[in-house]
């Protein structure tokens, strides 16, 4: 298992890249973006009008079982592998406004991945928190399996066999 600390707090819009694999390109990137951009008539006013969101690149996709969109928001020691929904859709939700997100105010959670290179799937997790506002996004570690079609558990840093 690969694994590693990204320690950063967003609290701006903009994209932000990683590189999980360390290959030189980004596998996935993060924003917080306004949402009264896309809304030029305006949000109501109990709406919050910042989203979340996390952008697959490369060959990732992001472990989806509600196929809307929203990825699931993963507790400690919830194994990841192929017996999930996944997807590579331009962009997912983590929060938005009302309840929308499965991350938004839940406190720290997992988000689950996987990236395919030549010989199959490599399954991976990031531990991220989104406010109950959307307005502060954290990452503090990931890992993913080295070994390829191997299941990983969510807050798993090693194997023996690594």
């Amino acid at each position: 298992i690969l694994a590693g600390y990204i320690q950063a707090e967003y609290v701006t819009t903009g994209l932000w890249p990683h590189d999980l694999d360390d290959d030189g390109q980004a596998d996935m990137s993060f924003d917080i973006v306004d949402l009264n951009r896309f809304n030029p008539q305006g949000i109501p006013q109990n709406f919050d009008t910042l989203a979340a969101r996390v952008h697959p690149l490369q060959t990732t996709e992001i472990l989806d079982n509600s196929t809307y969109g929203y990825p699931d928001a993963l507790e400690e020691q919830v194994e990841i592998g192929p017996d999930h929904f996944w997807n590579d859709r331009q962009n997912f939700v983590l929060g938005t406004f009302l309840t929308a997100g499965n991350f938004k105010g839940a406190g720290d959670k997992y988000l689950g991945f996987r990236f395919a290179d030549g010989n199959g799937h490599h399954y991976g997790w990031i531990k991220l928190y989104v406010s109950a506002q959307n307005d502060t996004l954290r990452l503090y570690s990931y890992a993913w399996h080295k070994v390829a079609d191997a299941p990983i558990v969510t807050g798993q840093l090693s194997t023996i066999a690594d």
